[in-house]
């Protein structure tokens, strides 16, 4: 009995670690990515986090649902079941298409910090983040989830640790950063922070729904699946809090700030920016290998070698827009596929509002 109760919490940890480790990347992890959904609208942020909290429970459980019903570990036949044969072929590719640009900001990211933090000459750090990457998506799923279950606890114990510490010792309080984001001119990625919500949350099911779909797949156990779930989207709003909250009370030192958290990291102890630089290469990873396997999935051959092949391809592609600044892919892409991630949003909402009508009674009984 003993070892079925620890089997169950490590499948719980393994897939909450995959989630959070799936949707904290170099963005994330940096405070780049906060900053520029949730800080620059404000002290209201820190209530928009919570609202964000409770949709990443609910679309990671509903993916998870589908990879397990359909019995699938691509996304491919989760778009069509959502959309409809031809939307959801377009989104199937579009998918594909932006899990391959998110593949390359984290090479972007990978390759700008290990060049500022440890001088790594820029272009041999993207191809270090790229073979790494290949290496790990070639041993299939398994190692994939077990990386993120490895790492997932470390950033998420990090990132608490750095941004708790920096909140309360932050100089400006959240009046004094509303007025300093106020008097920036800011130019926000979507017209107020409820949309920014979701648009955030939106463009995390278009990068990361195959980990999702994959979790599904592999675990029957519905309890053990949500709540595996459930904890990774509760330690990602854990995380965004404390992220969020520190920034606002930084604001003014790190507000132009091209990687924030590592900056605040530093001021803290310099030794401790250093730490955090090497966790936060270790968050671009989790999410490389989730993008790469996210689209290599789809790959069916037998043959080791040429399954090898089709990785290292799509890897050597991926460092092309790798090579464009960091804060520009981050401000540009994300958004753009934030939006897009809103219908495939408004589908599932709209199949759940169906099933609930046929069987109300099976529904709430779940």
């Amino acid at each position: 009995m003993e070892r079925k109760k620890q089997g169950t919490a490590g499948k719980i940890l393994s897939y909450g670690g995959s989630y959070f480790g799936a949707v904290v990347g170099a963005g994330f992890a940096s405070g780049q990515e906060v900053m520029q959904f949730y800080t620059n609208y404000g002290a209201v942020s820190m209530f928009a986090i919570v609202a964000a909290m409770i949709i990443f429970i609910w679309i990671g459980i509903k993916f998870a649902e589908y990879g397990n019903e359909l019995h699938t570990n691509t996304h491919g036949p989760v778009m069509k079941y959502l959309c409809g044969k031809y939307v959801g072929k377009f989104f199937e590719a579009a998918f594909l298409f932006f899990m391959f640009i998110g593949f390359s900001v984290m090479i972007s990211g990978g390759g700008t910090t290990l060049f500022q933090y440890f001088g790594i000459n820029q272009y041999i750090g993207r191809v270090i983040i790229a073979v790494a990457s290949v290496l790990a998506v070639s041993f299939g799923f398994a190692i994939t989830l077990k990386i993120g279950g490895f790492l997932g606890p470390i950033i998420v114990a990090f990132s608490i640790l750095v941004a708790s510490i920096a909140f309360f010792t932050g100089t400006t309080d959240f009046a004094v950063a509303d007025v300093a984001i106020k008097g920036a001119g800011i130019t926000t990625s979507a017209p107020n922070i409820w949309i920014s919500v979701l648009v955030y949350c939106s463009y995390c099911v278009m990068s990361n729904s195959p980990i999702l779909i994959s979790i599904g797949n592999v675990e029957d156990d519905k309890k053990i699946r949500n709540a595996g779930i459930t904890a990774g989207a509760v330690a990602l709003g854990v995380c965004l809090l404390f992220i969020n909250g520190a920034l606002l009370r930084n604001y003014q030192v790190v507000g132009t700030s091209e990687i924030p958290m590592v900056e605040l990291a530093g001021n803290i102890w310099k030794p401790l920016g250093v730490i955090y630089a090497v966790v936060l290469v270790a968050a671009i990873f989790t999410v490389a290998i989730s993008a790469l396997y996210g689209i290599t999935s789809r790959v069916t051959t037998d043959d080791p070698k040429k399954k090898i092949g089709i990785i290292s391809a799509v890897s050597i592609c991926a460092m092309v827009p790798g090579f464009l600044p960091f804060s520009s892919l981050v401000g540009t892409l994300y958004p753009i596929m934030g939006y897009m991630g809103l219908i495939v949003m408004a589908s599932v909402l709209y199949h759940q509002l169906k099933k609930m009508n046929r069987n109300p009674k099976s529904c709430l009984a779940k």
